[in-house]
């Protein structure tokens, strides 16, 4: 097996993308993933405070992805449920 390159910048703000997955929009590529507040580094937590699903434009569906320019589509509130009876 051959050791390819990183699809993505190491310390680009994140520990881990999380089911990422590429999407077209507008016919061009976007990159999905998510990530939770405590998976982001101490300088996107300061700039963008919570953790969610993230997204930045790809030059290709192949990669590399730019995701030290993310932004945050959806935070993560809307994973989070109420207990039942609450």
């Amino acid at each position: 097996m051959d050791v390819r390159s990183p699809l993505s910048r190491v310390g680009a703000g994140f520990a881990h993308l999380e089911v990422p997955q590429v999407a077209a929009v507008d016919g061009e590529p976007v990159l999905l993933w998510s990530c939770d507040t405590p998976r982001l580094s101490a300088a996107r937590r300061k700039s963008d405070r919570v953790g969610g699903v993230w997204s930045v434009p790809a030059p290709t569906s192949l990669g590399t992805y730019p995701v030290e320019e993310a932004r945050l589509v959806v935070d993560e509130s809307l994973s989070r449920t109420e207990p039942a009876g609450r």
